[in-house]
């Protein structure tokens, strides 16, 4: 039930960002490396799959970049959690990459970027939001640190 939830939490985030500009923070990423910290390996690339499955059936320009995105993302926390401890100054430095490596896909397969105030200002607010929504859905799902 647990997953079922997260999946459609997803959908919903993915809606919701949309219609968002270019500047408001990823909500969506913030929930793939969120779940990638807590939930198993494969649950954690599914997420990250999907997340960029429901952005790319609802903006198809170049279908499949989310996807791999958002999947590639999910995975390089995954991989990155071997390494990390129950701090929450880790999840900052994995989200931190993770837009990193977001952003830097993006631009590998789409050949653009948002404008330079657009992009600091979104990751800035995407980082500014990773512990409310960390702990909002640590709490919800009661999740525990989990290192790989």
């Amino acid at each position: 039930m647990k997953h079922f939830l997260l999946i459609l939490l997803a959908y919903l985030l993915a809606m919701l960002q949309l219609g968002m500009r270019a500047w408001f923070p990823d909500l969506l990423l913030l929930l793939v490396v969120t779940a990638a910290v807590f939930e198993e390996r494969d649950f954690a690339i599914l997420i990250g799959f999907l997340a960029g499955l429901f952005l790319d059936l609802g903006n198809p320009g170049l279908l499949g970049a989310n996807m791999l995105i958002y999947l590639v993302v999910g995975y390089g926390v995954v991989l990155a959690r071997r390494v990390v401890y129950e701090k929450i100054s880790y999840a900052v430095v994995l989200c931190a990459g993770a837009l990193a490596l977001k952003y830097t896909l993006g631009w590998l397969l789409t050949g653009t970027l948002p404008v330079a105030w657009e992009l600091l200002l979104a990751c800035g607010l995407t980082l500014l939001l990773l512990l409310p929504v960390h702990q909002l859905i640590k709490l919800l799902f009661g999740y525990r640190w989990k290192v790989a």
